[in-house]
């Protein structure tokens, strides 16, 4: 019972940190991402209300859709459009989804949000020369760079493509592609942490998560679904 209390408690932490990092844009997400993470959120909040209380909810105010849909893809469509793609998928779902307890719903969540290619990352504000301010998003497979204006990837690079060091006055860190063969400077007064972990990175196979700047393999998380 210890165990799965546990189980539960991370798995509960892991699941909103994760909706907090998507609800802000801070992973590389589509329409059709947005529309399946808002169904499961919103039975996640109260999984007795029938779809036509939501929509009459999203209808009463555009800002209670903001709750669930990132704003990255939020203000592309109108409201009646977000009213249409999610209740097809509240349709869609509904023999999936509808006898879900609370726990199940959480780890469905969390399973969507572990195919976003930054999943697990610590972020970094950067700003790159002549380029718009990025987020560096450091995680096991490698570092990510995520335009801070449009909140897409501009590029990524796998650690094993990877050469990096890091430089002082003014404190940066540069990255070199061994397979592009080009390098790229980025100015961020955390180069000695994103150090630090691209180095665990590259040694252990490790999601490096943002929440309380822990480290947790990839296999503690999966634990989670052996309950379903």
């Amino acid at each position: 019972m210890g165990e799965m209390i546990q189980n539960q408690t991370a798995t509960k932490l892991l699941c909103y940190e994760a909706y907090y990092n998507y609800i802000h844009s801070m992973y590389v997400s589509s329409e059709q991402d947005a529309a399946i993470l808002a169904v499961i959120f919103m039975r996640m909040l109260n999984d007795s209300l029938k779809i036509k209380d939501w929509i009459q909810f999203f209808k009463s105010e555009r800002k209670n859709l903001r709750i669930f849909v990132p704003l990255k893809h939020l203000f592309n469509k109108t409201v009646l459009d977000w009213v249409k793609i999610i209740s097809n998928e509240w349709e869609r779902s509904s023999s999936q989804l509808g006898s879900l307890n609370q726990f199940k719903l959480q780890i469905k969540f969390l399973s969507h949000c572990w195919t976003f290619s930054n999943y697990g990352s610590a972020f970094f504000s950067a700003a790159i020369p002549k380029n718009n301010h990025v987020h560096i998003c450091v995680n096991y497979q490698g570092v990510h760079f995520l335009n801070k204006l449009t909140r897409e990837l501009d590029f990524f690079y796998p650690y094993q493509d990877i050469i990096w060091k890091v430089h002082y006055s003014p404190d940066s860190i540069e990255f070199f592609s061994k397979k592009a063969k080009q390098s790229v400077l980025v100015y961020t007064k955390q180069n000695n942490l994103i150090n630090q972990l691209i180095s665990l990175g590259t040694r252990y196979s490790l999601t490096i998560t943002s929440f309380l700047f822990l480290e947790i393999t990839i296999d503690a998380l999966f634990i989670a679904l052996r309950h379903l």
